[in-house]
């Protein structure tokens, strides 16, 4: 396998800073010998809960105002104008900003 000397010189790099970051994650130390089983028991019990959601045809996580849960794809996607339009307003995503607007009736008085 030929190497030209940009790849031998990024290869260099890619080592050096991870040799240079586990020596400083190595030298990070903290009272509390439990901060990895902590950390592995947090994170399953987050993905269980999130794979018990989703497996009810849930989003993964909970949706925030102004989106709603695509149940398709499991994730949660901006509603038109956020959510903030009020009864008797509707979204006018033509504009470069969408905002909202008074509900037009569409009678035509002729």
């Amino acid at each position: 396998m030929d190497f030209d000397r940009e790849s031998i010189k990024n290869l260099s790099v890619v080592i050096i800073t991870l040799i240079l970051s586990t020596l400083t994650t190595a030298g990070c130390e903290t009272s509390d010998p439990f901060v990895i089983p902590t950390a592995i028991i947090n994170t399953s019990i987050a993905a269980g809960a999130s794979a018990a959601r989703r497996s009810q045809g849930e989003c993964y996580t909970w949706c925030e105002k102004g989106t709603a849960c695509n149940p398709k794809t499991g994730f949660c996607e901006p509603l038109p104008c956020y959510g903030s339009c009020k009864s008797d307003e509707r979204c006018d995503e033509s504009l470069p900003i969408p905002k909202c607007v008074p509900h037009t009736t569409g009678d035509l008085n002729i």
